[in-house]
């Protein structure tokens, strides 16, 4: 039986129903009675950028480790950009998953164009260092949340 770990202030239960603010253009959305979770980013201020990544690296922290975590990125927001202070921020999930020794599944959405080719170049580079996870990228919603939903190690 999965162990059902509380989260702290400031990130919704995980059986909360619809996207929540969590601040700052992101929001946070939990799935499958808290098994998949949604992040969607509106802009990559700095602001936006911190709230997202300390989203994360909370939710990853609390998480029941013997289950594998289910994300999904949405980032098809034109104000988007893969700016140097996220790709500075970025590697601090990989560190955290890999401290925490667990499977984690991570589905990115984009729009298509340049942004497409820079994520998928940059994105490889950053999930490499991981030992138990895998990140692919899509730019229809539905195929990213069936794949996420789904996709195991083997």
């Amino acid at each position: 039986m999965a162990i059902k770990i509380p989260l702290p202030d400031g990130i919704p239960p995980r059986t909360t129903i619809g996207a929540t603010s969590i601040g700052n253009g992101v929001s946070l959305e939990w799935l499958d009675d808290g098994d998949v979770i949604i992040y969607t980013l509106t802009n990559t201020r700095r602001e936006a950028v911190d709230t997202y990544i300390n989203a994360c690296l909370t939710t990853l922290e609390n998480s029941d480790v013997t289950k594998p975590g289910r994300a999904l990125l949405d980032i098809s927001h034109p104000d988007i950009a893969l700016t140097p202070y996220f790709r500075k921020r970025l590697p601090e999930i990989v560190t955290t998953i890999n401290k925490l020794d667990m499977d984690v599944f991570s589905a990115v959405v984009f729009d298509n164009g340049f942004l497409q080719t820079l994520l998928t170049l940059f994105g490889n580079t950053f999930t490499r260092p991981a030992k138990r996870m895998k990140q692919r990228y899509f730019t229809d919603y539905d195929k990213a949340l069936e794949w996420v939903r789904k996709e195991t190690l083997t």
